[in-house]
């Protein structure tokens, strides 16, 4: 997430500098997005505010839904925590800014013709109408998005769909009804063990089934169950984690291996690079003495005629005399 940070950061600075606002609220979008995975939610609304603008300032339709969708999943993320601490004031103006954020996009996607987006938006006016305690209100926009992703071929957002019309038809005291949403879409789920986290919340509902149906030991049933799906998936996060660990280890001294040989090729290529010098020099020393030898040659004959020339000299002038 850092490298991907990082890099995202890097790019947003090169658009603004270029002038190019459309990337830049792009860029800036993923850095929110990216910020809301690692759960800091005032650095993902500040940069989702930033996308939205940019949208808005080059009348970006798609830009500008995806941003409001994106703002109200923060708004949803600050809502359940404010229930966690029990602050229902604050729970209740976050959900209300899930509604109108959503309701918002979904004019616009209605207006692109963006039948996901639709169903993304309208499904999370289902959810702020659910946790604002408007179950029925709820209804029609669960129904809504289930049929645009039925009809586009959208496993996991039928799942998902079916869960929130589940949790509708509990609150308004139709476990029978949430039940049968449970069944098909645990049915559309069958065999698909990438969506540990959709059978998650099935089962969930499911504990909540069983107790509006006074079936009490059913519900510890499917209580033991979700425990142990939980425990699962804790044990999958670690084991990634610790993949993740290992892996990292694994290009660190991969990295190491690889300077360590590059060290030892430049120590070769520096021996190897000796070796040629003294392999020149005692070249070069063969070749001086070589020439030192010949020259000497040279001037010992030379010094032998001179004195045979000499001696022949003396002794004509010797027989002269």
């Amino acid at each position: 997430y850092t490298g991907a940070l990082d890099a995202y950061l890097a790019s947003l600075d090169h658009s603004q500098r270029a002038g190019d606002a459309l990337e830049a609220a792009k860029t800036a979008g993923n850095i929110g997005n990216l910020y809301n995975t690692l759960g800091e939610l005032d650095a993902s609304e500040r940069y989702h505010e930033q996308a939205l603008a940019g949208f808005r300032e080059a009348d970006h339709l798609p830009g500008i839904a995806g941003s409001l969708i994106n703002l109200g999943s923060v708004a949803a993320k600050r809502a359940v925590a404010a229930e966690r601490t029990g602050d229902a004031e604050a729970a209740r103006a976050q959900n209300l800014r899930l509604r109108d954020l959503n309701q918002e996009a979904l004019a616009l996607f209605t207006e692109l013709g963006n039948e996901r987006g639709i169903a993304y938006a309208a499904n999370n006016i289902g959810r702020a109408l659910d946790r604002l305690g408007d179950p029925a209100g709820a209804l029609p926009f669960h129904e809504r998005a289930l049929a645009i992703r039925a009809a586009v071929g959208d496993l996991h957002g039928q799942v998902y769909s079916r869960v929130t019309l589940a949790g509708s038809a509990l609150a308004m005291g139709q476990p029978g009804r949430a039940a049968e949403h449970l069944d098909q879409a645990e049915a559309l789920l069958a065999g698909n063990t990438a969506a540990a986290g959709l059978l998650v919340e099935i089962v969930r509902q499911r504990v909540a089934v069983a107790e509006a149906r006074g079936n009490y030991r059913e519900a510890l049933a499917q209580q033991r169950e979700l425990t142990r799906l939980q425990d699962e998936q804790a044990a999958r996060g670690h084991a990634d984690r610790v993949a993740e660990i290992q892996a990292r280890f694994d290009s660190d001294s991969q990295v190491r291996e690889i300077e360590l040989l590059r060290s030892a090729g430049e120590i070769q290529a520096l021996q190897l690079q000796r070796q040629r010098l003294v392999l020149g020099v005692v070249v070069l020393a063969s070749i001086l003495l070589a020439v030192l030898a010949a020259v000497s040659f040279r001037r010992m004959r030379l010094g032998n005629r001179v004195a045979r020339e000499l001696e022949r000299g003396t002794l004509e002038q010797v027989l002269v005399k």
